[in-house]
């Protein structure tokens, strides 16, 4: 026997508007026509085929999958038959409050796929879909693979109308001018204007009204007694409604269009006034918030350095000045750079004796975990270096699956908790992936599980729902902070904070030690880095350090600042971590004249002056008369320019692209360089091979950067102390050392594609 077309029915309606009772009395008009019926209900309710089954609830899908192994799953189990054989399927849902009911729609529709439901002969699938939001789960009805007509039930209340054309945007997102609307299903409510309200809203959608459903006693009495009208009532005027909705059905009547109203349309429409419109548009356009052509200019910092100490002179015109602590991308509305989840765990990892939480999926875990170990994969098989943190991270996971996500996962974070606890950490951080996000867990209520030796640290970073990866950094800063730093602890002098290292800098161990080096010459010690290879103790003790010095004077430095100035009453450093020669000397002057401790610079600064000039001397013969070109998103290059100019090498210019870590473009050289504020790189760097460098020097892989010229990389995280700049040029110097244009092999190609 030849299988016959099944035509598949979305009937969608704002919730409570009475589209389970019209879709569970359209199947019992369907089945009285000898057609074979299968009703589904979308709705968290699970009350769509309640008068089908003679007022019984059945076992919801979600239930079901939550309950059942994957290997018993059966067909069976979740398709039950009611009135005149009606097979019966409910989705269900999670409890309120927690959990993704939209998620489980899709779960459901899997399961039952999975599980063969299209192999059944059916003529007519019916699907009961709430519509008060028609977006993930809720809008799988609606895709062309599920539903050939679709009917939208309304009444005269202007909710339910505004529900009804939200559904129609839905449809048009997916339809794109095809036509499946069959109509409006008008279900009377007694409102004033009603008939009026709607037929104005049929018109001006172009949709007609399919049936108009009077208000009746007859339908509160068949659902007392747990039956369908079209059941309880047979010769009943309003059953001939529901025959003549199932007669259109069967008689493929006219399809139409979707052509939703705007909300401002539709209140004129419905309600028969026309809302005013806020100015905020025209306000947006003026402040420059539309032009999609601006982006933020930098701040140029002219830098005076007449003497060795004093603070840096700025001439600086803020942009914006955020009111609370967010990233530079949410502050200026730009596309987010990567998530705040991934921000979080670099940074929660950092605290070496707690233990780094990941409440989502084990592939969230597998992507933050790869990113942290891959810088210390490849400082150990490059240079020997362990970073420990970096290595084997104190990264656990939730792994939460299909299952967790559409119940909530509070339950097995709650076990997972308490396993983590046995292991007895210092402190437990708890990171959120958008998973938990969507699913409403409240990390708030696994607080109390934490105790006064091992406190528990929530980061609702929610994936990128709190924002990029930047907001995770600085969230994880601050919320740790909160947490663990202990206000009474009073300094004990000659101890000192670094505060802001970035979590991925595969140099950061190296700087540290250079910069410890620098700071032990002057008898004083690293108190913390926060929050960097660190402890729970130390981060408690911040407050032992006199002062704080910031790891980069950039747009998360200085928020931090500002929170640990504002929140403990921490003193800073003026000046940040130092690169380059200048900055050192200027950086330790400073230090020792705050601890008085200048009588034992001398004769270290006179030897690194003559360190310095002699690989200056050195490298000059090389280098001298070289044009550079520079490409980057760092906003501080001084230990590179005063390298250069040292060398009476020529800046050709100064390329600077807009980035998310910073804001402003500080230097002490602005007179003698030719700065392009927010450049884009374009046409394989066409233009900047016009410009003839000898060489491009760049943040990022310039590999397909055209030119007859070499490149090589500025490390985005640049080594610390007095010959930064020198180190760098000392490879430029091997680069024009060796002829390769001469090779036999031709490997001058190969060296500019791999050099950077």
């Amino acid at each position: 026997m030849a299988k016959s077309k099944l035509t598949q029915v979305a009937i969608y309606g704002k919730g409570g508007i009475g589209k389970s009772t019209i879709s569970a009395n359209v199947s019992a008009a369907l089945a009285a026509c000898n057609k074979k019926i299968l009703q589904v209900g979308c709705d968290p309710k699970h009350d769509s085929t309640r008068l089908l089954m003679n007022g019984r609830n059945i076992t919801t899908a979600l239930d079901y999958l939550k309950a059942t192994e994957p290997n018993d799953y059966n067909l069976n189990d979740i398709v039950f038959h009611g009135y005149r054989d009606v097979a019966c399927v409910e989705a269900g849902g999670p409890e309120p409050g927690v959990g993704c009911a939209g998620r489980g729609i899709i779960s459901t529709f899997k399961l039952l796929e999975d599980l063969g439901i299209k192999e059944i002969n059916f003529d007519y699938t019916i699907y009961d879909v709430l519509g008060d939001v028609v977006c993930g789960g809720f809008a799988v009805p609606i895709r062309r693979e599920y539903a050939d007509r679709i009917y939208v039930v309304t009444s005269g209340e202007y909710m339910s109308i505004y529900a009804a054309n939200n559904i129609l945007k839905g449809i048009k997102n997916y339809d794109h001018g095809k036509k499946r609307i069959g109509g409006i299903i008008f279900n009377q409510r007694g409102v004033a204007d009603e008939e009026g309200r709607v037929q104005r809203f049929a018109k001006a959608v172009n949709l007609p009204i399919c049936v108009n459903i009077p208000r009746s006693d007859e339908f509160a009495i068949a659902e007392q007694e747990g039956m369908t009208l079209t059941e309880r009532f047979p010769h009943s005027s309003m059953r001939e409604k529901f025959e003549q909705l199932a007669g259109l059905i069967i008689e493929n009547g006219e399809l139409y269009g979707a052509n939703p109203l705007e909300d401002i349309d539709l209140e004129e429409t419905v309600l028969g006034f026309k809302v005013k419109d806020s100015n905020c548009r025209n306000e947006k356009e003026k402040a420059g918030v539309n032009d999609k052509n601006k982006t933020v200019e930098s701040d140029s910092v002219k830098l005076d350095h007449s003497t060795a100490n004093e603070r840096f002179n700025r001439k600086i015109v803020e942009k914006k000045d955020p009111k609370s602590f967010i990233s530079k991308s949410l502050l200026y509305r730009e596309p987010l750079h990567g998530c705040a989840y991934n921000g979080s765990i670099g940074v929660s990892i950092q605290v070496t004796d707690a233990i780094s939480l990941s409440h989502g999926p084990a592939s969230c875990a597998h992507m933050a975990n790869n990113a942290v170990t891959s810088i210390g994969r490849r400082a150990m098989f490059e240079r020997g270096a362990v970073l420990t943190s970096n290595i084997i991270p104190p990264l656990q996971s939730t792994d939460m699956d299909e299952s967790v996500m559409v119940f909530g996962g509070m339950d097995l974070l709650r076990k997972k908790v308490e396993k983590c606890l046995k292991e007895k950490p210092a402190a437990l951080i708890i990171t959120t992936s958008c998973t938990p996000g969507i699913s409403g867990d409240d990390l708030d209520h696994i607080l109390q599980m934490g105790t006064e030796e091992c406190p528990i640290i929530p980061i609702k970073a929610d994936g990128d729902m709190a924002g990029d990866y930047l907001q995770g950094v600085i969230m994880s800063h601050l919320e740790i902070a909160r947490y663990l730093i202990d206000k009474k602890v009073k300094p004990v002098g000659n101890k000192v904070n670094i505060i802001g290292e970035r979590s991925v800098g595969r140099n950061a161990e190296n700087n540290h030690k250079i910069v410890e080096e620098l700071i032990s010459s002057l008898g004083l010690e690293i108190n913390c880095r926060f929050i960097k290879n660190t402890t729970v103790e130390n981060i408690k003790n911040l407050l032992l350090a006199d002062y704080n010095i910031l790891a980069m004077d950039d747009y998360m430095g200085r928020m931090l600042k500002d929170f640990l100035e504002n929140e403990y009453g921490a003193k800073f450093f003026p000046h940040r971590l130092p690169v380059g020669f200048y900055e050192t000397k200027q950086w330790l002057q400073g230090l020792a004249s705050l601890y008085q401790k200048e009588d034992v610079l001398t004769d270290m600064l006179l030897a690194k002056e003559d360190e310095f000039t002699r690989r200056l001397n050195e490298l000059k013969p090389y280098l001298k008369g070289k044009k550079i070109l520079i490409v980057m998103y760092m906003r501080n290059i001084d230990w590179l320019l005063e390298t250069i100019f040292a060398l009476e090498m020529e800046v050709i210019q100064v390329n600077i692209i807009n980035s998310c870590m910073d804001d402003r473009f500080l230097s002490r050289y602005l007179d003698r360089v030719k700065l392009v504020e927010n450049y884009e790189f374009v046409n394989e760097g066409e233009e900047l091979a016009e410009l003839q460098p000898d060489i491009l020097l760049t943040n990022y892989n310039t590999t397909v950067i055209k030119g007859d010229f070499f490149c090589d990389t500025i490390p985005y995280n640049p080594g610390c102390g007095f010959f930064s700049g020198l180190d760098l040029a000392s490879r430029w110097k091997e680069i024009f050392n060796k002829n390769i244009k001469e090779s036999w092999k031709n490997d001058r190609e190969h060296f500019t594609k791999y050099f950077a």
